[in-house]
């Protein structure tokens, strides 16, 4: 059997928060299914190393390279695959990646239309095209870009559907701030929940979920006890697939409450939620942008009146399907075999 060499270049800077580590965690471990792939890590220096290795859910080797080496790496140790999931497109990266002997993938956040040949892009958080493909051929360039090849953290994958109460009788709420609230908001988020939208709402139950431990002796002081505090929780599926209805960033969290079936209001964070946002307002209320000055009014506001509407609306909003990762690693899997084939000449 062939084996194919893959490395995967991760965004790992602190203030991009922690979903594309998750996403290439969950990505790898659809991967497994094909034994003959071999996955290591790369990064630029010790403290992305450092920082991978704090939320990674897998333990494939991480190595430290100069950036300006990515071509002699693959070159000289065989690699039949680059996956750039880097939330700033970095250019140089990508251009030190197309001269290595290999495809390339890039998960990208934000759709960039230039034109790279032989780069196969992954439009990670929705688009914008009135009518999207499972994967195309645009500016020379392959595109996979509908929500079936969103990637999600594998525990979620094996746990069964939960079926979701009647609209009336949700009143379990889960609240998400992300992998580590690169706005600092989790105070913000805390206070609005205890002074205003547990006495609005009748018999709500409120978990709140932080990606961080940092603070976490003030955040445990502002807690008047009415809310669950959960801590980077190790059963954070479980609370996931059960949970009746939910508040999260528009990022990598909305597709795992998207497979759950989960009805979700979403906030913003972060320039590359735009577009899913966008992709998903039919099926998800927006509550707020939180890059914005007075983002704390219209958050309350409108959790409290998608409240009253989802409670009242007889049945919930469509929600579109993922397959969890499968689908991905399935096109990737088959798209590397078929260039190595085309490479070597074999028809």
């Amino acid at each position: 059997m062939d084996q194919y060499n893959f490395i995967i270049i991760p965004s790992a800077v602190k203030e991009l928060g922690t979903g594309h580590i998750s996403r290439i965690s969950s990505l790898i471990h659809h991967m497994k299914r094909y034994k003959s792939i071999n996955i290591k890590i790369l990064c630029f220096n010790d403290e992305q190393k450092k920082f991978i290795k704090s939320y990674i859910r897998v333990n494939n080797e991480i190595i430290v390279i100069d950036q300006s080496t990515i071509k002699d790496y693959m070159n000289d140790n065989a690699i039949d695959l680059c996956i750039i999931d880097d939330y700033n497109f970095d250019l140089s990266i990508i251009e030190n990646a197309r001269l290595g002997n290999a495809p390339v993938v890039i998960f990208d956040d934000f759709y960039h239309k230039d034109d790279y040949k032989n780069v196969f892009i992954i439009n990670t958080l929705g688009n914008r095209h009135k009518d999207p493909k499972r994967y195309e051929k645009l500016n020379g360039r392959l595109f996979a870009g509908d929500l079936t090849h969103q990637v999600i953290r594998e525990d979620l994958t094996s746990i069964p559907l939960v079926e979701k109460v009647n609209n009336k009788d949700i009143n379990e709420l889960l609240v998400l701030t992300g992998g580590n609230d690169v706005l600092n908001i989790r105070f913000d988020i805390l206070d609005l929940l205890q002074t205003h939208i547990i006495s609005a709402i009748p018999h709500v139950k409120i978990t709140l979920i932080l990606g961080t431990t940092e603070d976490r002796q003030k955040i445990e002081e502002m807690n008047n006890g009415k809310i669950n505090i959960l801590f980077r929780p190790d059963n954070i599926a479980e609370l996931i697939a059960h949970s009746q209805w939910a508040i999260t960033a528009g990022g990598q969290t909305t597709f795992e409450l998207m497979f759950h079936k989960v009805p979700t209001f979403l906030y913003m964070i972060a320039d590359n939620q735009e577009n899913l946002v966008e992709t998903l307002k039919d099926t998800y209320d927006f509550l707020c942008d939180c890059r914005l000055k007075g983002w704390q009014t219209e958050f309350v506001t409108n959790t409290l009146k998608y409240h009253k509407n989802l409670i009242s609306t007889p049945s919930q909003k469509p929600i579109p399907t993922t397959t969890g990762g499968s689908a991905l690693a399935e096109l990737l899997y088959t798209y590397t075999v078929r260039e190595k084939i085309r490479k070597i000449g074999v028809h």
